[in-house]
């Protein structure tokens, strides 16, 4: 069979299924030069119009004689041949309109795929806790499977209709409106950060409104009589000393299990460090003051026996589980005849008490507000960043803190 420039024709191979396009594109003096291309078609009349479209790509960067159009045309040729047999792909294709604006300016095309850029964000983020960094990253997961294969696509083809039908998604699912609010201000962010580096025109998501996030069950403190049954209760000595620590210092519940000897000084009778929350954010730092029942129960320790972890037992277990200490303080709250309060479920099924091994963090703020002490000072020992934030903890109650405190040492005298 002979092949004449401008009239592609289709063969077929032996052992191949597929229709090859036949046709000829012109050389120097006068010849000519044969391709045979597989167009990837099984069907004769899909393949003899790839085969025309694939001839048509290549005469034209053949026939062209500027080096840097044919440069051009080279790639528009692959990507016809790529679309001819149905194998372009949108990640392709968008590697293609870069590699062809290097080509024409020099410059790569600043331009990233949503994925590619949420992968650039997210390392950005490496410096946070690593509880919020694990959140956006589930986040972000659940937005590029949302968006499906047009995660491929360049992230200025993300539109404000995206972002309102992944709102209206998270609304068909068990989640608290207050994961849903999350999920979209990771999303917010993502693409405010991308805006501020010129990556994109506008922020697809700004316009719309974050969910409210849902009315919470407001924490209680304990009261001093349910701390003094607590401490009365407490499985050993350590776990008194470890309740006591956290009455009066009001930490965090990891906190409190990790604190170590060098983070106490027993002289001055204070405490110093920077709460594991804010370590890598704010970095606030906290310096509390040893109260004398607190004083009283480290001084239990002997100073040979005062360095690395305050409660090496309790710093060995993990926060969760069935053998956490949640669930331990939780079974301990019931032994020493201590209310949960009032319960609520949220949306995601989540089962909320009043009353948790946080409260003691609520039950200083409130003995210290009782007592007068001014909210920035509450604010100084607790290492609330903010008064709002500040506000939730503080139970005014009649009861003033002497009388609270009062009570506590005569019945950590007797040993569990």
């Amino acid at each position: 069979m002979r092949y004449h420039i401008g009239m592609a024709s289709v063969v077929k191979k032996a052992n191949s299924k597929y229709w090859f396009a036949a046709y000829r594109i012109p050389q120097a003096e006068g010849l000519s030069k044969l391709i045979l291309k597989s167009t990837r078609q099984t069907n004769k009349t899909k393949a003899k119009q790839a085969a025309t479209d694939m001839e048509r790509a290549a005469q034209a960067e053949a026939n062209t004689t500027d080096e840097q159009a044919r440069s051009i045309l080279s790639v528009v040729t692959r990507a016809t041949e790529r679309a001819a047999r149905g194998t372009l792909t949108v990640k392709r294709g968008y590697d293609f309109i870069r590699e062809i604006t290097m080509i024409a300016t020099g410059e790569d095309l600043k331009m990233r795929t949503l994925d590619e850029w949420i992968s650039e964000w997210l390392g950005k983020q490496s410096s946070l806790e690593s509880s919020s960094v694990e959140a956006y990253r589930k986040y972000t997961s659940d937005f590029l499977e949302f968006m499906g294969e047009r995660k491929h696509l360049t992230i200025q083809g993300v539109t404000s209709d995206d972002i309102k039908e992944f709102g209206e998604l998270l609304k068909t699912q068990k989640t608290s409106k207050t994961t849903q609010r999350n999920k979209l201000k990771c999303i917010r962010a993502i693409f405010s950060d991308a805006l501020a580096i010129g990556i994109v025109d506008i922020n697809p998501s700004a316009k719309h409104k974050l969910p409210q996030a849902e009315v919470s069950l407001q924490r209680q403190p304990f009261d001093a009589s349910e701390v003094n049954a607590l401490l009365l209760n407490a499985y050993d000595d350590e776990w008194r000393r470890f309740l006591t620590f956290a009455t009066f210092t009001g930490l965090r519940m990891g906190d409190c299990m990790k604190i170590t000897w060098d983070r106490i000084d027993m002289k001055e009778q204070v405490i110093k460090l920077t709460p594991k929350k804010t370590r890598t954010t704010t970095g606030v730092k906290v310096r509390i003051p040893i109260h004398i029942t607190l004083y009283t129960a480290l001084n239990e320790v002997k100073s040979k026996d005062r360095s690395g972890s305050v409660f090496p037992s309790i710093s060995k277990m993990s926060g969760a589980g069935r053998k956490g200490m949640s669930t331990r303080f939780v079974q301990l709250m019931g032994e020493a005849g201590v209310s949960r309060g009032d319960s609520h479920i949220n949306a995601a099924g989540r089962t909320i008490y009043e009353k948790s091994f946080h409260s003691f963090r609520h039950t200083l703020t409130s003995w210290l507000a009782n007592s007068g002490v001014s909210p920035e000072v509450r604010m100084k020992i607790t290492g609330h960043k903010n008064k709002s934030v500040h506000d939730l903890y503080t139970h005014l109650e009649a009861q003033i803190l002497i009388d609270a405190m009062s009570s506590i040492p005569t019945l950590t005298d007797k040993k569990s």
